[in-house]
C-alpha cells in the first residue's frame, strides 16, 4: 500500500511565493485598468472667481506644506542622483550639456482657487526675462485650447458628430493619395491623434528642416499640405503625435464659426474667463504672408501665465465659471478621460491620452515645446503652470516635480497650522529660483 510523500516546508513556501505573485500581478492589473478608465469629479464650487485677478493665500491656509514646496525649488536648483545619471547619459550619447538647473522660467501653483505659490526666474533664458506681464509661448498647449474650443462649437452645434467625416468639410479639396482610408478619417481622429498619416513629427525631431510641422507652416495652406499627406493607417488604429491633426481640427472650427476662429475663442471662452492681453499668430506661413487668418491651433498662443491658470481653473471647475456653464460638464469629462495608452510614444512617463489633453492616474495637463504646462488635479482642487525651456530628455521632469513634491505637499483639505519658519525657507527659496 503506497503512502503519500510527505511534502517539505519549502514547498508550501514556494506556493505561497507564486500565490503572492500572482495575486499582486492580478491587482496591478486591475489597478491600471482602472486607473485608465477612471473619469475624474470636478467641483463646480469656489469661494470667488479669479476674472479680474487672483487672490493670494500661504500655502498652509489651503493645507499645503510650505517645507515640502521649498524642497520643490530645491530640486530645480539642485540635481538628484536619478537626473544626474541621465544627464550625464544624455550628454555623453546626445552630445546635449547637462545644466545642473532644470531651466524652469515661471512656475504658479492654486489651490483652492489662491496662488500659494508664484515664482519668476531671474535666470536669463532663451525667452529672456519672464514676468507677471509676460505673453509667453505655449507651444502645443495651445492644442488643449483647440479641444476646448471645439467643444464649445459642438455643443453649440456647430458640429454635429464626431463620426463626422472631415473631408465632408472640405468639399472644394481634392487631397492627393486619397485612398478609403483618407474617406473614412473622422473628427474623433484628430482629436485623439490617430489620423493615420505619414507623419515622423516625433521621430525626426524638430531640429530637422524635414518635419513635417515645418514644412507645413512653409505652405499657402496648412490643412491642404495635411491632407494631401499619404495614408500609412487606418484612422483611429494607433496614436501618432500629429499637430497637422489639430491644424486640420482647428480650419473645422474656422469654417463652422463663419471664417472667425479667433473671434469665436475670444467670445465664448476668453472674455468669460477675463483674458484679454494674449496673441494667437494666424496659420499662415513665411512664404504667404496673405494668407488666410486662421489661427494656428497646433501651436500659435502667447499667454500670461496667471490666463493659462485660469484655463486650468476653468476646467478643474468642470467647465463653469462664476455660474455660467463655458465649456459643458459632459465635453470637459470625455476630452480628460482616457482615448488612446500612448505608454512608450511620449516617453515613459505619460501613460493616456484624451482629446487633445494627456491623462494621468492624478490628473491631467498641457504639453507644450521645451516644457510649457497646465496641470489639472481635480481631487486636491489644484492647477500648476509651468512655463520652462528645457532640453528635449528634460522636457518630462515637470512631472515628476508634481508627483515628487506638489502633490505630497498636500496634508489636509483643510487649513494646517502655519509654519512661519518653512514659510521663510520657502520665500527664500523662491528668491534663488
Amino acid at each position: 500500500m503506497k503512502t503519500k510523500k510527505k511534502r517539505s516546508k519549502w514547498f508550501y513556501i514556494g506556493l505561497a511565493v507564486v500565490a503572492t505573485v500572482a495575486i499582486f500581478i492580478v491587482v496591478n492589473i486591475i489597478t491600471q485598468s482602472l486607473q485608465h478608465n477612471r473619469t475624474f469629479s470636478f467641483n463646480s464650487e469656489s469661494d470667488y472667481w479669479p476674472t479680474k485677478g487672483w487672490l493670494t493665500s500661504t500655502p498652509e491656509k489651503q493645507g499645503m506644506d510650505s517645507a515640502v514646496l521649498a524642497n520643490l525649488f530645491r530640486a530645480i536648483r539642485e540635481p538628484s542622483l536619478k537626473r544626474k545619471i541621465k544627464g550625464k547619459i544624455a550628454e555623453t550619447v546626445l552630445g546635449i550639456p547637462a545644466p545642473d538647473r532644470l531651466d524652469i522660467d515661471i512656475l504658479l501653483i492654486i489651490r483652492n482657487g489662491y496662488i500659494v505659490t508664484e515664482a519668476y526666474s531671474s535666470f536669463h533664458s532663451f525667452y529672456g526675462i519672464r514676468d507677471k506681464d509676460s505673453l509667453n509661448p505655449i507651444y502645443s498647449s495651445t492644442k488643449s485650447f483647440i479641444s476646448a474650443i471645439f467643444g464649445i462649437a459642438k455643443d453649440q452645434g456647430k458640429m454635429t458628430s464626431l463620426d463626422s467625416l472631415v473631408l465632408d468639410f472640405f468639399p472644394d479639396e481634392t487631397p492627393q493619395n486619397l485612398d478609403k482610408r483618407k474617406r473614412a478619417l473622422k473628427l474623433k481622429h484628430l482629436l485623439t491623434m490617430t489620423c493615420g498619416f505619414d507623419w515622423p513629427e516625433l521621430k525626426i525631431g524638430y531640429s530637422n528642416p524635414e518635419n513635417p510641422v515645418h514644412q507645413m507652416r512653409y505652405t499657402s495652406n496648412w490643412s491642404t499640405f495635411v491632407l494631401d499627406k499619404p495614408m500609412v493607417q487606418d484612422p483611429g488604429e494607433t496614436f501618432n503625435y500629429n499637430s497637422g491633426c489639430t491644424q486640420l481640427l482647428t480650419s473645422i472650427i474656422h469654417k463652422q464659426t463663419s471664417g472667425d476662429s479667433l473671434g469665436f475663442a475670444q467670445k465664448h471662452l476668453f472674455q468669460p474667463l477675463g483674458i484679454s492681453n494674449f496673441t494667437w499668430r494666424s496659420a499662415q506661413s513665411s512664404a504667404d504672408p496673405d494668407s488666410k487668418a486662421i489661427v494656428n491651433g497646433s501651436g500659435g498662443l502667447l499667454m500670461r501665465a496667471r490666463d493659462m491658470a485660469k484655463f486650468g481653473y476653468l476646467y478643474l471647475k468642470g467647465g463653469i465659471w462664476d455660474g455660467q456653464e463655458i465649456v459643458s460638464r459632459k465635453w470637459v469629462e470625455e476630452s480628460t478621460r482616457r482615448h488612446n495608452d500612448i505608454t512608450g510614444i511620449i516617453g515613459t512617463v505619460i501613460d493616456d491620452y484624451g482629446y487633445l489633453w494627456y491623462i494621468h492616474s492624478f490628473g491631467f495637463h498641457s504639453l507644450g515645446y521645451s516644457g510649457q504646462y497646465i496641470f489639472v488635479i481635480p481631487d486636491l482642487e489644484i492647477v500648476a503652470v509651468f512655463l520652462s525651456d528645457l532640453n528635449g530628455y528634460q522636457v518630462l521632469e515637470p512631472i515628476f516635480l508634481v508627483e515628487d513634491y506638489i502633490i505630497p505637499a498636500v496634508k489636509n483639505s483643510h487649513p494646517i497650522p502655519e509654519n512661519p519658519n518653512a514659510l521663510v525657507d520657502l520665500k527664500k527659496q523662491i528668491d534663488l529660483f
